[in-house]
């Protein structure tokens, strides 16, 4: 990966990180991140922004959600925060107080994931940091 797609990456999650993604679901607008961080919000910066988007979530670095009129959710789960361990009675409980946009991005990744053979399970959703983050407040 090169150094400018490095930054371009460190520049979207700081971005999201200010908006509040790593403490809830937020909409994603790629023009208006363009627009805002000082870009032309051209066809071919916004497919490039979204080009990075997926690129973060195969790192691990982001959870896209359901598609809006002008963007998608995101969360910015990120391989700087640690791992999150929660008894299975405080994740049934979290479950309980997600907001329907958390589901259906829990909902998304575990129809990816689950079943597979790296044997992944509902508990491993990156989204639970973010979620957590939210209600402990």
């Amino acid at each position: 990966m090169s150094d400018l797609m490095i930054d371009r990456h460190a520049n979207i999650y700081q971005w999201l990180q200010d908006q509040g993604a790593d403490e809830r679901a937020i909409e994603f607008r790629p023009h208006e991140y363009l627009r805002k961080s000082g870009f032309l919000a051209t066809t071919e910066a916004v497919e490039r922004v979204k080009a990075d988007l997926m690129v973060m979530e195969e790192d691990g670095w982001v959870l896209i959600g359901p598609g809006t009129s002008a963007g998608h959710m995101v969360m910015a789960t990120g391989k700087q925060t640690k791992a999150l361990l929660l008894p299975f009675e405080r994740l049934i409980a979290m479950h309980a107080l997600m907001s329907d946009e958390e589901r259906t991005m829990l909902n998304q990744w575990e129809k990816t994931h689950l079943g597979r053979e790296d044997q992944l399970a509902t508990s491993d959703w990156p989204g639970w940091q973010v979620v957590f983050k939210r209600l402990s407040h």
